[in-house]
């Protein structure tokens, strides 16, 4: 999928919420590319990305105030950055609108949404509709968030590191702390689409031990 053809359709903007929540472990430019699509089809003041402070190495050695730098070297603007315990749920956004007023949409990864089981099923297990449910098309109308929130599946945008498509962010991990310093630098670069000696110092001191 083309990051073009995430919305073939749009809703109404006014009142809407768009959260982009993940763990990004580490953020990098692919997921930069989906923010900022959604930025242009939504508006900047309407989207937010969420995530967390927990530190649990090696699978999420970062923490917020590394991600929050991560995202500011490939260009997110960082009062669209909020830390939330529950990025999924992200009380923390959320509650800051009118329930009422406010439609809620959480744009979550093509990855998240076949690993992670609460979006396995839209219905309850009465048969009622669940609180999440996938995003309407053809600009059928939206509940409010105190009825509903909605579901946009977003690929996975593929970008290269030296030259190599990258599948995972293990497969990142992995292939800076193996590498050595000039090649660390290069991996920054093509990570981020920049490069600052702030984000390479966590990068090697979370990453290679240094």
């Amino acid at each position: 999928m083309f990051i073009a053809e995430l919305f073939e359709d749009t809703h109404e903007t006014e009142d809407v919420l768009v959260i982009y929540p993940g763990r990004y472990q580490p953020f990098h430019k692919g997921h930069f590319a989906v923010y900022n699509r959604l930025v242009k089809l939504y508006g900047r003041d309407r989207v937010f990305i969420a995530t967390s402070n927990k530190v649990e190495p090696p699978r999420s050695p970062f923490s917020f105030s590394d991600k929050a730098q991560f995202m500011a070297l490939t260009g997110v603007h960082l009062d669209r950055v909020v830390e939330s315990s529950q990025p999924y749920r992200a009380i923390e956004i959320v509650g800051q609108y009118d329930p009422a007023r406010t439609r809620l949409i959480f744009a979550v990864s093509e990855k998240d949404m076949a690993e992670d089981p609460r979006f396995s099923s839209w219905v309850k297990k009465d048969g009622t509709p669940a609180y999440f449910q996938p995003m309407p098309r053809d600009n059928q109308p939206m509940a409010t968030l105190d009825h509903h929130a909605y579901i946009l599946t977003v690929p996975t945008v593929e970008f290269t590191v030296l030259g190599k498509p990258m599948q995972s962010a293990t497969e990142i991990r992995a292939l800076f702390a193996a590498s050595d310093a000039n090649t660390q630098k290069r991996i920054v670069q093509d990570l981020f689409g920049g490069y600052n000696d702030a984000v390479m110092a966590i990068m090697q001191h979370k990453l290679a031990g240094v």
